[in-house]
């Protein structure tokens, strides 16, 4: 996964990106402002892995700019492509109800930035104790 950190994304970016998240809709201005402060912005360049199939299920992706291709791969070892997510667009919220690890890819398919946020800064545990 790339390790360069993207530009800084203002708080109100992070509030909207977070509220459209169903399990973090409800909560109130001040909690998703300390959600929003564990979002991390990431850059990737084109053609650039995001997760394989085989990481770990513990992060959920904000695409923030670019596109990013979902796919898996068939038992002969060909791409299915899955879906090609835009700006806006939410991935890996598998992570929320199967922290199992992946069944597919994300690659960019344009030099794109991503906000992500871990799983421990979603669980309601951690959301109650910063309340």
């Amino acid at each position: 996964m790339s390790t360069r950190p993207g530009p800084a994304t203002p708080p109100a970016d992070k509030i909207w990106y977070l509220k459209r998240i169903k399990i973090l809709s409800d909560l109130d201005d001040l909690t998703l402002h300390r959600v929003a402060a564990k979002v991390v912005s990431m850059a990737y360049r084109r053609r650039e892995t995001i997760f394989t199939a085989w990481d770990p299920s513990d992060r959920v992706y904000l695409l923030r700019s670019g596109r990013v291709k979902l796919y898996m791969l068939s038992d002969e070892g060909r791409e299915i492509t899955l879906a090609i997510m835009e700006p806006g667009d939410i991935f890996g919220e598998t992570a929320l109800v199967n922290p199992a690890a992946r069944q597919v890819f994300a690659e960019a398919l344009d030099d794109a930035t991503v906000a992500v946020m871990g799983l421990p800064d979603l669980s309601p545990r951690p959301l109650a104790a910063n309340c």
